[in-house]
Parts: structure tokens; sequence; C-alpha cells
């Protein structure tokens, strides 16, 4: 009988101490995947220089109770070309959640987009194509050109090193005509004014970089700007899907594998109680 109770008191002290090791490396995992870092790709020659301001600006285009939001995050800044600092942007991938029952977006795109941009050293002017609305540049599209999956850039100007001591206003602009909103079932609507154009503007002052947004529209209907924002309502009714799930690329991968694990601790932990009162009970009725 004693060896019996021995023999049941190493059982349940194994069960513990697996329970409580599975719960705790569950918990762990987590942990440390509750904020995932997402690791940035994008081509060397686009990340930003330091040494030179940057500025965010984030476009939303929202649909309102249809549950449809898109979210495209820019950063404007200095190409470090270590001989040439021109001036661009460089995009994030979309965030694109789809509302329920709703057909999805994929992406976004435009008829054209046409690129701006200018410098000053003191008072004389390096190159100026806004004051004129001359582009440096320019693209025609008929399909996505940016969705979940890309992200583009585009630095353009002269800048030299040499320059710099002098520099005291430089900017950036995108001037997007009819921007569009693609879908999975390869339809395409035009959202926001025909015209919008979005940029930035950095004046040197007291030693100090300021910086300020440049929002232009053909029209204000259905659109809105933030400090560092522009807000687009997609009015368009979106079609329904024949699914009755809402395809978003978040949460991200590591988020999702963590539900499962999390959920089934109190499996795991009752699946072996049970397995344990099992066994112990063969033994019993064995003896």
């Amino acid at each position: 009988m004693q060896r019996y109770n021995r023999d049941i008191r190493r059982i349940l002290v194994t069960v513990v101490i697996i329970a409580a090791l599975l719960a705790s490396i569950v918990l762990i995992a987590a942990i440390f995947s509750e904020q995932p870092q997402i690791v940035d790709d994008e081509p060397k020659d686009y990340v930003h220089w330091t040494g030179l301001p940057t500025a965010p600006l984030t476009i939303i285009i929202d649909s309102g109770s249809q549950g449809t939001q898109i979210v495209g995050n820019l950063e404007f800044g200095f190409l470090n070309d270590t001989i040439d600092f021109p001036m661009g942007v460089f995009t994030e991938r979309l965030q694109i959640h789809n509302g329920f029952n709703k057909t999805d977006a994929v992406g976004i795109g435009y008829d054209e987009l046409k690129y701006y941009s200018f410098a000053y050293l003191g008072e004389t002017r390096l190159y100026d194509d806004w004051e004129n609305r001359t582009a440096s540049a320019s693209a025609s599209s008929g399909s996505v050109e940016w969705d979940s999956d890309s992200k583009f850039g585009m630095h353009i100007g002269y800048i030299r090193e040499s320059d710099l001591n002098n520099l005291t206003m430089a900017g950036f602009i995108l001037e997007f005509h009819t921007l569009k909103v693609y879908f999975k079932d390869g339809t395409n609507f035009a959202c926001g004014p025909t015209t919008l154009a979005l940029g930035v503007n950095f004046t040197l002052v007291d030693d100090e970089w300021i910086i300020e947004y440049i929002f232009e529209a053909s029209s204000m209907d259905d659109l809105q700007f933030g400090t560092d924002s522009v807000t687009i309502q997609f009015t368009q009714v979106i079609q329904s899907a024949d699914d009755d799930s809402i395809d978003t690329n978040t949460p991200s991968i590591e988020e999702r594998m963590m539900i499962l694990p999390i959920t089934a601790i109190p499996f795991i932990l009752g699946t072996i109680i049970l397995s344990v009162i099992y066994v112990v009970s063969r033994q019993q009725s064995l003896e």
C-alpha cells in the first residue's frame, strides 16, 4: 500500500511539473509574440538619411459602415546616395481591412501620378518644379500600383554634399489624378477628388527644420486633411461577396499562431489529468 501511495505521489508531481512547464513555455512565447517586430525589407537605396529631416504622411480610404478600409503610410525625406541627396518619398505596404461579406479590395491605382520637388540655398533657387507646376516625373497607369505586397519609392533632385550647409528649404509633392480602388472581382472605382496633391516642405529656421505639409485638392467633397494625414471617404457601394469571412493582412502570422496554443492550455491540462486518473484507476483495479 505504501509503495502504491509513493507511485501516486510521483505521478502527481510529474503531472504538475509537466503542466507548469507547458504553461510557462506557452505564456513566454505569447509575451514575445504580442507585439511582433516587422522587418522592413525596403531596398537599402530607399533608406532616408538621418542627417536631414523626414516626415510621415498617412493616406486613409474609408468606406464607412461598409467596413472596408485602406491605410497607406509614406515617409518623405532625403536619399543618402553618398554624392547626391535627392528628396523624395517611399511607401510601406498597404494595410487593407475588408468589410464583412464585401468583395475584397486588393489595392489602389491612378490614371496619372506626377512628382514635383524644390530646393533653395538661402534665397537662391536651386530648382523648383512646384512653382510653375512642371512635373519632374510622371507615370500613367490603369491597374493596381500599390497593394499589401508591394511598396515603392521616388527621389528627385541634385542636392550636392557641398549644398547642404546652405540648404534652407526643400520639398516634395505627389499629385494623384483620379485615385482608384481596385477589387478582387476586377472592378475599380475612382475615389476622392479628381486631383489630389500631397507633400511636405522642410524649412530651416534658426538651425531647426520646420515641417509644413502641402495639401491641395480639386474638391473637398468626401475629403478631410489632418495634421499629417488625409482621409478619403469611399462612397461607392462595394459589391457583396459569397463568403462570410473578412480578408485582412492583419494580424501578423506570429499573432495568429499564438491563438491556438493559449486557448489550448485548459484542454492540454485536462487531458493530462484525465489520463493520470485513468492510469491510476487501472492500476488500483489490477491490484
